[in-house]
């Protein structure tokens, strides 16, 4: 086994109110930056054992089906690093 490292970003979906991100967008732009929006999500680095790639990539998109994303409000990009 090989030890991956897979990035998940996690954001709600299009069309989806994003109070955080407005806060922060309206923070911003009060404090003079010229910021029209913004999005808040999270993003997660997490080391994953695998035989290989496609195996981490199938492991990490279990993970965010079973935990780290709702369904309903969010979508999700799962990347393997190395």
């Amino acid at each position: 086994m090989a030890r991956y490292t897979v990035r998940i970003e996690v954001w709600l979906r299009e069309g989806l109110v994003d109070p955080e991100g407005r806060t922060v967008s309206d923070a911003l732009s009060g404090m003079g930056f010229p910021v029209s929006s913004a999005r808040a999500g999270r993003i997660y680095e997490i080391s994953v054992d695998a035989p290989g790639a496609e195996e981490a990539m199938s492991v990490a998109t279990d993970m965010c089906e079973a935990l780290l994303a709702n369904p309903v409000r969010d979508s999700y990009h799962v990347e393997v690093l190395g």
